[in-house]
């Protein structure tokens, strides 16, 4: 099975809007540490484990499309952060000091 070795693709999108999502609603050091981590735990964990147990293909890329889908979750977790918290309020902050 073929590796996905694109720099961007559909799931770019994805990344960008749940880091945004995540940057707008929690500190933002905490949003980065989750979208960070969540990326060898796709390629090592998620992806070995759906794909052997249910023949479902998720995750399969390689450490250049990891790498940047973290340089796009870091972009969107800025722009959750600074900028929609600057335009919307988000209705809740997780993890922040008031």
């Amino acid at each position: 099975m073929p590796l996905n070795n694109q720099l961007i693709d559909f799931w770019t999108l994805v990344h960008f809007g749940s880091s945004a999502f995540l940057g707008w609603i929690m500190h933002p050091i905490l949003a980065l540490a989750l979208v960070v981590v969540f990326e060898p735990f796709e390629l090592y964990v998620l992806f070995p484990f759906l794909y052997e147990n249910y023949g479902i293909v998720f995750g399969n890329e390689t450490y250049i499309n990891s790498l940047s889908d973290i340089a796009i979750n870091m972009l969107g977790v800025a722009y959750g952060c600074f900028s929609l918290r600057k335009k919307y309020h988000p209705p809740f902050v997780l993890f922040e000091k008031k």
